[in-house]
């Protein structure tokens, strides 16, 4: 966390001789040659020299002056096939934080130089980020993460050696190059490695390790993952049945296809195409007009905990999770019990003016709608713009927009004291029962991958960009989401605890891991309390990791 000095953007100091951490807001520019950067900020240009994609990290140390040593490498760059600008926290609009922000002390940065990354991962991510909009808030995230991935893509590769290549070694590249083009052309025929390999005229040794470099992968993971990501835009776009679809992208089993897309995606096809549709409704509303300032409020259990922090108790809710697992039970004093589900019949007699429900059942949204208004948010909707609809149908609008500054504010400051390292990766898994679960787009996740904190493992940004909230894990699976760190969520019961330490016991966290934090689970729910909450425990959560040799300890203290 930078000091206050650092949040007047009139105070001038020399970025590059800086050790300060500054924070920095990413934002995709439509210019490469005319960047309007200030002093202290990035930019990450994106640019092809003599057929190869190049990157450069850029400071500016004062305003309209590029920090180029060479006139040649800035003109080169000009011709830019993308600009990230990373704008200094301090500079950002009206004084509210950023949605997403990335920090790092710029002695830790190789700036100024041309770095050469891998053709097809740049390339890779280069699409995904060309070919997505931010006119929604999922789609706003997606983009994030897209540019988070290609900033750590370029911080790797410059902690590597930048090899001065051979003419064999250049035919060699050439081929597989080749190779990969003619793989983008005949994915839906049934190829082979072996015939890659033939093609290329190189030995398999040869043609693996080039492969590798270039793409970050082998090749029949290249082609699978090429294959599903084609099948996905399908599923997105049209209503051909899976066989179809399979066959399409070049799987010959429809069933295989199936197992191979939920391992990608974490999530079946028929449900990814389900959640695609879903995503274009993410607010649903029927009955009447809801008054401006709503005081009669029934709400689903999932939305207790965002009325409370904008001033507003509800009338009724349903209150049997809230008051077991949440960490705010104390707080529902004067809310009536709804029992286990909202129903018409017990709302009736109350007479509410508005009902705000998650991912309600088309049939049951209809009928609560004939007595009230009646509004029912996806739960794939990201926690603060929920908050913001919430505010905006209750009236709170002001509230809603003070309680996401102030809270990104106390975020941030959170991960400076837990010590949360620019890049570093973390997955967080619950334990409910024998059953595991990992956590992508809601729930402990939804703090986790924001606001200057951990960056998701590819498998869970996926599934954040999909709408999938979380999906069961089977232990033999933990190593498709490894990470900087594992966070486990359980239970406080005795029958908890011994399936936590069941689970530490087989030694696949700590194997996929480097560190391990263990929780109690009424920190996976991401309503605005329960966040709240959370931010003053995390520096402690996170500084207390369990050792690999206390796996044959009880599990018994979980914070």
């Amino acid at each position: 966390m930078p000091d206050q000095s650092a949040l007047h953007p009139d105070t001038r100091q020399d970025f590059s001789q800086s050790e300060k951490t500054w924070s920095y807001l990413l934002q995709p520019t439509e210019s490469a040659a005319h960047p309007a950067a200030r002093s202290g900020d990035l930019d990450f240009l994106l640019f092809v020299e003599k057929g190869q994609y190049m990157a450069m990290l850029r400071s500016w140390e004062e305003p309209g002056r590029r920090a180029f040593s060479s006139p040649e490498s800035a003109t080169k760059a000009e011709d830019g096939l993308l600009r990230i600008l990373l704008r200094r926290y301090s500079d950002s609009t009206n004084g509210h934080p950023p949605d997403s922000h990335w920090r790092c002390p710029p002695s830790d940065l190789p700036l100024n130089r041309k770095i050469r990354l891998p053709t097809e991962r740049i390339r890779s991510k280069l699409l995904d980020l060309q070919s997505t909009t931010d006119t929604t808030a999922v789609q706003a995230l997606r983009r994030q993460i897209a540019m988070q991935e290609m900033l750590l893509l370029l911080l790797e590769t410059a902690e590597q050696p930048q090899m001065i290549s051979t003419p064999a070694e250049d035919e060699a590249e050439l081929a597989v190059r080749k190779s990969i083009d003619y793989v983008h052309l005949h994915y839906q025929e049934p190829l082979t490695v072996g015939e890659l390999l033939r093609r290329s005229g190189l030995r398999r040794w040869q043609y693996s390790i080039w492969f590798r470099r270039l793409t970050g992968q082998a090749p029949l993971d290249y082609l699978n993952e090429l294959r599903l990501k084609q099948a996905r835009e399908r599923l997105s776009l049209t209503d051909d049945p899976l066989r179809e679809i399979a066959r399409s992208v070049g799987f010959r089993d429809e069933y295989y296809f199936s197992r191979r897309f939920s391992q990608f995606m974490g999530v079946p096809p028929t449900e990814y195409r389900h959640l695609a549709r879903r995503r274009v409704e993410s607010v649903r509303r029927v009955g009447p007009r809801a008054p401006q300032q709503p005081k009669r409020i029934a709400v689903s259990d999932g939305i207790v905990g965002d009325l409370l922090p904008l001033g507003l108790r509800p009338l009724a809710a349903p209150l049997g999770i809230v008051r077991s697992q949440v960490g705010f039970a104390d707080e529902l004093d004067g809310i009536i019990d709804l029992g286990a589900v909202l129903s018409e019949e017990r709302l009736a007699p109350l007479e509410p003016d508005l009902i705000l429900c998650e991912s309600a059942d088309d049939a049951l949204l209809e009928r609560i709608g004939e007595r009230c208004a009646a509004v029912s948010i996806e739960r794939f909707v990201p926690p603060d713009e929920r908050l913001r609809i919430i505010g905006e149908l209750t009236g709170r609008t002001h509230e809603a927009a003070a309680w996401i500054a102030s809270h990104d504010e106390a975020l941030r400051s959170a991960w400076d004291a837990a010590g949360v390292r620019a890049g570093e990766t973390a997955a967080a898994f619950i334990l409910l029962g024998t059953r595991l679960y990992v956590m992508a787009g809601q729930g402990l996740a939804a703090t986790l991958y924001r606001t200057g904190g951990f960056l998701p493992c590819p498998k869970i940004a996926r599934m954040i960009a999909a709408g999938v909230g979380f999906r069961r894990v089977l232990p033999e699976e933990l190593g498709e989401y490894a990470a900087d760190r594992f966070l486990l969520m359980g239970g406080s019961d005795a029958a908890a605890r011994l399936e936590t330490r069941l689970l530490m016991q087989t030694g696949l966290l700590h194997r996929h891991a480097a560190q391990l934090h263990l929780l109690s689970g009424h920190w996976n729910f991401d309503d605005a309390w329960t966040r709240h909450h959370l931010i003053a425990a995390l520096p402690a959560l996170l500084r207390e990791s369990v050792p690999l040799s206390a796996l044959e300890e009880d599990a018994a203290s979980m914070p």
